[in-house]
């Protein structure tokens, strides 16, 4: 059973308002579309093993997706883990095409792609590491410990894995996706013994869920880019970036004539994924472009959105919590 949903990661979504938000020539748009291209590579990925994790019997087990913990001092980030009554499992994904070669003595993977050779650390330590944060976090919230197992999944089924003949850790731990229900069943086959009830299966479910913290990025501030470079206004999503105007309840897009009753939703999504999680009647005229403070306050409380403070002084709050940017 799913108990947490991939969701689209909230970095993306802020790398695409960025997009959406950033002037044609500006000189950080190449690098910050790169890096958008690389995430949503990354997800894609996953939302391919998701594909294939349909094929594993879950009337027993209980699927997380995206949980970010805190161990200690710093946090450790789960693609994907399965609990059962008698094992974990965590799933590490890499979307990487070409070949990938695991080098054992160096501890390295190296990837071939158009004839360039590019090196990365070796996933396997990462696994490794992930299974011991995780053991030492379970230990932590007094929460009952079961075997873990860790592979990493290559959701790219044209990738090639390659490695020396005596590197037998590589067979075990690494595998293509459409592998998976197959490695589950050997799973099953090895543990037999329940080393829990699934009341408490449940119990630790909920408790990974409560204390997932996820990564909240300042992108602006990543790429060093003011709030006075980001383009305002509301867009038409017919001609995309031509700049819609209000009129009679509706925004009209003067260039190809299409009309659209919520618009402005969008452009207040950027706000908050770009500049702050709450905003003011003022903030959101001058976002808008709209001059009537009673239009703007029409549209804020429509969306039925919390809210504090009184007449000039009230803030909406997209967000119940901390501030996006802080």
């Amino acid at each position: 059973m799913i108990f947490k949903k991939r969701q689209r990661p909230l970095t993306v979504q802020k790398l695409e308002a960025l997009v959406r938000r950033l002037p044609e020539n500006h000189p950080k748009r190449p690098l910050v579309e790169k890096d958008l291209v690389k995430r949503l590579a990354g997800y894609r990925g996953e939302k391919a093993v998701d594909f294939h994790l349909m094929d594993v019997p879950n009337k027993q087990s209980l699927i997380l997706h995206d949980l970010r913990l805190k161990a200690s001092s710093h946090y450790f980030q789960l693609d994907t883990i399965i609990l059962t009554q008698t094992f974990i499992l965590l799933l590490e994904i890499k979307n990487i095409s070409g070949t990938l070669y695991f080098d054992e003595n160096f501890q390295q993977m190296i990837r071939t792609y158009n004839e360039k050779e590019t090196a990365f650390p070796d996933p396997l330590l990462q696994i490794q590491r992930q299974e011991k944060q995780l053991a030492n976090w379970l230990v932590e919230q007094h929460l009952s410990v079961l075997p873990i197992k860790s592979y990493i999944i290559i959701s790219n089924p044209a990738t090639i894995i390659k490695t020396s003949p005596r590197n037998y850790r590589i067979k075990d731990r690494i595998m293509h996706a459409a592998n998976l229900p197959n490695k589950w069943a050997t799973l099953e086959q090895m543990y037999l013994e329940e080393k829990a009830e699934w009341k408490e299966i449940k119990k630790l479910a909920r408790s990974l869920l409560k204390k997932d913290t996820p990564l909240v990025t300042d992108v602006l501030g990543n790429y060093s880019i003011p709030i006075s470079d980001i383009l305002t206004g509301v867009f038409c999503s017919t001609c995309l970036h031509s700049m819609m105007e209000r009129k009679k309840g509706s925004w009209y897009c003067p260039l190809c004539l299409s009309k659209e009753k919520d618009a402005h939703l969008q452009a207040l999504q950027d706000y908050y994924l770009l500049i702050d999680s709450s905003i003011m009647n003022r903030q959101c005229r001058d976002f808008l472009h709209v001059s009537s403070d009673s239009v703007a306050r029409k549209l804020l409380i429509a969306m039925n959105i919390p809210f504090s403070g009184t007449n000039k002084g009230r803030v909406y709050h997209f967000f119940e919590g901390k501030n996006d940017n802080g």
